[in-house]
């Protein structure tokens, strides 16, 4: 377990796992990433209650690099690797885990849980997150699998995932990339490295393995998320090119190398208002307490957290000499495709607006 200034939340965290681990071989360890909250005197606290937990303290370098330490010291031969902010729902949580790698020893499975958000009692659940997580969501993909089936390394998610040690022959050379300081790629980097390298590389998923994410977001929140996605969506590429096809920004990279078009900076300052206009919508809609009241919002939310996304691939991606305007004009084109009822039926007080938008094609 990576953990960084989740203080308040590690100690229930690892309480609840610890009461569910004692039919187990287990030990814990848990990679302090630079946190500057309390949390190493609560880790302090939390290895004298637990005998099998270890710690380490280190300088902040990303939740890959954490893992890679946390890996390196272990000395069972399944893995878990989960979130600090990961509460187990019931008491079957590490059971999937442990049963599917003793009955499969071969190191190219991994075994996928179920991350849910809490009951309203625990959590409220905004209709930013209901979104994320629902049909296509933007973070986890679980409303789209089926249960006990067999995914691809796009799906190596670090919040609820097992695989064996020894798939990896040295951890702190051949582990999660430190190429991605930010927690976005990193997991589905390294799964796609050892697909590559064992010539097979599942994702076995296990809903049996369930947990509550203790993660609140708001819009401004996961706008901030996308955008480090979509800079380290650009270090992937990087490290493997040939993965463009799968990563949505085909098109983003086709129009940043086209010819710079002549015209002076004001069209891509106006690209870039509009589409902090548009992401600003959604934030006012959830300021008024009035996001998830209409159908469109999903799409709108789809919208604006595409763009995040796009606007941090962009940000990495360019070059001095790349033509940013029509990058950021691909980019309104796109929430345009998603949002045109909206702006058929919402922006019809604003012909102007309305005009300029679809004026984009």
């Amino acid at each position: 377990m990576p953990t960084y200034n989740r203080a308040d939340s590690l100690a229930e965290v690892v309480r609840a796992t610890q009461r569910l681990c004692a039919d187990y071989d287990y030990e814990w360890i848990i990679i302090d990433d630079g946190s500057t909250d309390h949390t190493a005197s609560v880790l302090e606290t939390l290895s004298r209650e637990a005998p099998r937990l270890r710690f380490e303290c280190i300088r902040n370098g990303g939740p890959g690099r954490a893992r890679n330490i946390g890996a390196a010291m272990a000395r069972h031969d399944v893995v878990l690797f989960i979130g600090d902010d990961i509460l187990p729902s019931d008491e079957d949580f590490l059971r999937p885990h442990a049963e599917l790698h003793a009955e499969n020893d071969t190191p190219s499975l991994a075994v996928l849980g179920k991350v849910v958000w809490p009951d309203c009692g625990r959590m409220s659940v905004s209709p930013v997150m209901r979104h994320i997580q629902g049909k296509g969501g933007e973070q986890f993909g679980y409303s789209d699998f089926t249960p006990n089936s067999f995914y691809d390394w796009r799906f190596f998610y670090t919040c609820n995932v097992s695989l064996k040690r020894r798939a990896v022959d040295d951890w702190l050379t051949e582990g999660f990339s430190e190429r991605f300081p930010f927690a976005a790629f990193e997991d589905g980097e390294f799964a796609y490295r050892l697909e590559k390298k064992l010539g097979a590389f599942r994702v076995f998923y296990a809903p049996a393995s369930c947990a509550q994410h203790l993660h609140p977001y708001t819009v401004a929140g996961f706008l901030r998320r996308q955008e480090c996605a979509g800079t380290m969506a650009h270090t992937f590429l990087e490290m493997h090119p040939e993965t463009l096809p799968l990563l949505g920004v085909a098109d983003i990279r086709q129009t940043l190398n086209c010819p710079p078009s002549g015209q002076p900076d004001a069209p891509t300052a106006d690209y870039l208002a509009l589409i902090e206009g548009i992401k600003a919508w959604a934030r006012i809609l959830e300021y008024e307490g009035l996001l998830g009241n209409e159908p469109w919002h999903d799409e709108l939310l789809f919208a604006v957290f595409e763009m995040a996304y796009l606007q941090g691939y962009v940000s990495f991606a360019a070059k001095t000499h790349s033509n940013h305007a029509k990058a950021y004009a691909t980019i309104l084109q796109r929430a345009k495709i998603r949002i045109g009822r909206i702006i058929e039926s919402e922006l019809t007080a604003d012909p102007r607006f309305k005009s300029a938008l679809l004026g984009l094609a």
